[in-house]
């Protein structure tokens, strides 16, 4: 008999799937199993019909605009061309920051999304209100099945409930974003694949030409943070090209689908259409065998533009240029890409990361970390000019002069979302979330307090000069639009005065570096790299 609910551990507990790999921790919410509340409240639907509610799916969306942009230092999104708006898409990306992965993925997208997370997003005491008016699909992980806390015939039903949901979702024309490693990880490349996300794309082809309808796509997106965990860091949010789904021909498949059965597609086909995917996701990641080669490659592009007269301004460009190092260094399909855990057996014979270049970088890359420093403090102009320090101190003037109105309108959310991020016992790749739902939700629950104090505020202000004329309707416009005023300027001045404040301890440590005794070690390493990279990637003359 299973273990109930209760009964599964939550935290590190050792279990591992069916291929050796650990299982994704419990956290105290996704241990609380509902399936009462599952079962009765979640069925299949094939119309066309959105299952959010509008009005609370536009309001997501003007909060979730607004989060990403208080979350990131710089927020970057290309690729937005490709995307067809006439057309079903699933997006898929690799899962390196929890819920903000999601996020970034839906926020800049022109299309509808049909959401499908894990159970605790519907029956959460506040997520789960949102999660149940966006019409999220609830899915039962192996993490949940091999502890006990469901069987599989209920799990089964619940799963089946929704990703054939999302495969008709998908056949009308709305959008889906799912993850195929499964679950969030803190490696530098992708982990094993899992195949749900294709077999509900596949279902998805078959109920389209059933149905008439134009055949959905499969869009890859690449999620590049400078450091995933860290708030305010650097995001670039890449649309790959769309890949098209192959259409599986067996009428007897598309008839058991729209009776409401889960009918598996051809397995061959799902393994097949699971690795294409892979390799077209994998050089939208880091690819690396580890973090500290994939910011080696990192300095080395800063080190080859800086070479050629040129400065790296955009986390973009970094991304940009790593890029283009791994892919120089890794000449051979034998080495690479990495793409996953059988990588390893290629770990000798990877260029990128064992020729001498790449050693060189990873030992200069050490240095600078030590430093909390990296690439982009080498450069001559990374040193601040006097210009630049008066535009500081006065950056940093207004900051604290609409501090306070900042931290009556935000205090309570960062506060929550800074504690439940420095005391959650998981992994470093869900810090960001525990800071990223409070800020969404703030902008709810707090900004309307902040908003009625402020314009209270403001219209007794006015009232209190005696030399402007007693005009009541215009004195409350006044109000409400200094009030509005006062919490996006005062949020977004406080958050550029924090950048500002680490941008100068950064050039402060980066000082006491080129005055230290370290710093001889770093010019010896930095001549060192020059000619070994120019070996390692020619420049072609004409470029």
């Amino acid at each position: 008999m299973p273990d109930t609910p209760e009964q599964m551990a939550v935290g590190v507990d050792g279990r591992v799937d069916h291929h050796g790999e650990e299982l994704p921790q419990l956290t105290r919410r996704s241990a609380d199993l509902n399936l009462e509340r599952l079962l009765r409240m979640h069925h299949p639907d094939f119309t066309g019909v959105h299952p959010a509610s509008p009005s609370i799916y536009a309001l997501f969306r003007v909060i979730l605009s607004i989060g990403v942009r208080q979350q990131f230092r710089s927020y970057q999104v290309t690729g937005l061309e490709r995307v067809r708006t006439d057309l079903g898409a699933m997006f898929v990306g690799w899962h390196t920051n929890g819920l903000i992965d999601a996020a970034v993925v839906v926020e800049p997208s022109p299309k509808r999304f049909v959401f499908a997370g894990r159970h605790d997003m519907l029956t959460g005491s506040v997520i789960g209100w949102w999660g149940r008016r966006l019409g999220v699909q609830p899915l039962l992980r192996q993490a949940e099945r091999l502890r006990g806390g469901v069987d599989e015939e209920t799990a089964a039903a619940i799963n089946s409930a929704s990703m054939l949901t999302v495969a008709a979702k998908l056949a009308h024309g709305h959008a889906a974003a799912l993850f195929p490693e499964g679950h969030s990880h803190n490696e530098s490349h992708l982990i094993r694949l899992r195949t749900g996300p294709m077999r509900s794309v596949l279902n998805a082809t078959v109920l389209a030409d059933r149905l008439k309808l134009s055949l959905p796509v499969i869009h890859p997106v690449g999620l590049h943070f400078r450091h995933c965990e860290r708030f305010r860091t650097d995001t670039w949010v890449e649309y790959g090209d769309a890949l098209e789904v192959p259409l599986l021909d067996d009428p007897r498949h598309a008839a058991r689908l729209l009776d409401g059965d889960w009918d598996e597609p051809d397995a061959d086909a799902t393994r097949a259409l699971r690795d294409e995917v892979g390799s077209r996701l994998a050089p939208l990641t880091p690819d690396a065998p580890d973090d500290a080669t994939w910011r080696a490659w990192l300095l080395l592009g800063h080190l080859r533009a800086r070479a050629e007269g040129k400065r790296l301004d955009s986390w973009r460009e970094e991304v940009l240029a790593a890029r283009a190092i791994r892919d120089g260094l890794r000449s051979s399909e034998e080495s690479g890409p990495w793409a996953g855990p059988m990588a390893e057996e290629r770990a000798e014979r990877d260029l990128a990361s064992t020729s001498p270049v790449a050693q060189k970088g990873k030992l200069l890359h050490g240095l600078l970390d030590e430093h909390g420093l990296d690439g982009r403090d080498l450069h001559p102009s990374a040193q601040r000019s006097p210009v630049q320090t008066i535009l500081c101190v006065f950056s940093l003037l207004l900051s604290i002069t609409l501090l306070p109105f900042a931290l009556l309108a935000n205090g309570p959310q960062w506060a929550i979302g800074w504690w439940l991020s420095s005391r959650t016992p998981d992994p470093p790749d869900k810090w960001q979330t525990y800071v990223f739902i409070p800020g969404l939700l703030g902008q709810v629950f707090i900004w309307p307090l902040a908003f009625v104090l402020f314009t209270f505020g403001a219209f007794w202000g006015l009232a209190q000069i005696d030399m402007l004329p007693s005009n009541l309707p215009l004195n409350l416009l006044i109000s409400l639009i200094a009030s509005l005023l006062l919490i996006s300027v005062g949020t977004r001045s406080a958050l550029r005065g924090r950048d500002t404040i680490c941008a100068i301890r950064r050039h402060l440590r980066m000082h006491r570096l080129r005055t230290g005794e370290s710093w001889h070690e770093v010019e010896a390493l930095i001549a060192d790299i020059g000619p070994l990279l120019a070996a390692a990637l020619p420049t072609d003359d004409g470029d």
